[in-house]
């Protein structure tokens, strides 16, 4: 008989998520007693369970580095687009926790990947934050996850990519409860991605929005606090929603049309990316990962 000796070529970008995924969880352990130094610590320990893990992987696929983190060439539609994906993403994100699901309103903290943070309420809490809350972990979260697991998962279908690339950093949070918000916005940042070819835009409306979540996103949740304004603050969400998803789709498609002469992204063809999409789905290291976040998810509720 036969032995099959193909390797599985989608190893590496499970593997690692994988490896975030477990020094996410290490790093949780540590704690820190005053705000500013938990914003810090925070901050400071998430970038590096994204970064350690990117590094190596870079050392290892150095040679592709151009189009692992293609940071340049983003054109003024691009940026446009980018625009309107930011004010989509925050008005729905408000609409459908405060207007729909009426979530229970802040309580002084946001979630890092499942790390605690203060809102900050100093200029220098404030200074600290967006630094090391939203910009720094914006950049190395989009250079994981739609610059190595778009590179690796190259071959397979653009939906498949964008898709698998959401679900897999959603899971970072370890919450169920959680995990529909993070996936939408996570697939918002790899649909940014996609349509603009570039990091830029996705780490700019990761940022942008962490942005909002530090200052801005309370004021959205007391405005639906009252019930008789909750009508008009669903009517005036949904209009402003409807506008920029409007401006959003029509500058993916000037996006499109702009990068229509550049060569087409290699892909596999019949039977070979049926083949491709088993080996994906069946990775060992996503298996491993799905068994880490499912654990963790399950403690973390039960606490």
């Amino acid at each position: 008989m036969p032995v099959n000796n193909r390797k599985n070529p989608f190893v590496l970008a499970p593997a690692l998520t994988l490896v975030v995924l477990v020094l996410l969880l290490f790093f949780r352990l540590f704690d820190a007693q005053s705000a500013i130094a938990q914003i810090f610590m925070r901050g400071v320990l998430a970038s590096l369970a994204f970064f350690i893990p990117l590094a190596v992987y870079l050392a290892l696929r150095g040679h592709a580095l151009p189009q692992i983190l293609p940071l340049f060439g983003m054109r003024a539609q691009a940026w446009r687009l980018s625009l309107a994906a930011l004010v989509s993403l925050i008005l729905w994100d408000s609409l459908f926790r405060y207007g729909i699901l009426r979530a229970a309103l802040p309580a002084g903290h946001l979630s890092l990947y499942g790390l605690s943070v203060p809102y900050p309420e100093t200029l220098a809490e404030a200074v600290l934050a967006v630094f090391f809350v939203a910009l720094l972990p914006a950049i190395l979260e989009e250079s994981v996850f739609r610059g190595a697991l778009f590179y690796e998962y190259r071959f397979l279908d653009p939906i498949w990519t964008v898709v698998i690339s959401a679900l897999l950093s959603a899971c970072l949070g370890t919450s169920f409860p959680a995990f529909f918000a993070l996936f939408y916005r996570a697939l918002c940042f790899a649909l940014v991605r996609y349509l603009t070819g570039s990091l830029a835009g996705a780490i700019a409306v990761h940022a942008g929005y962490a942005v909002f979540s530090l200052f801005l996103e309370k004021y959205f949740a007391l405005s639906a606090i009252a019930e008789e304004s909750l009508p008009l603050y669903r009517l005036v969400l949904t209009v402003a929603l409807g506008v920029s998803a409007f401006f959003f789709f029509h500058h993916a498609e000037g996006c499109l049309r702009a990068r229509r002469d550049e060569p087409a992204p290699a892909t596999l063809s019949g039977a070979r990316r049926q083949l491709a999409r088993f080996d994906c789905l069946t990775a060992p290291p996503l298996a491993l990962f799905a068994v880490v976040f499912l654990i963790a998810a399950i403690v973390r509720l039960l606490l």
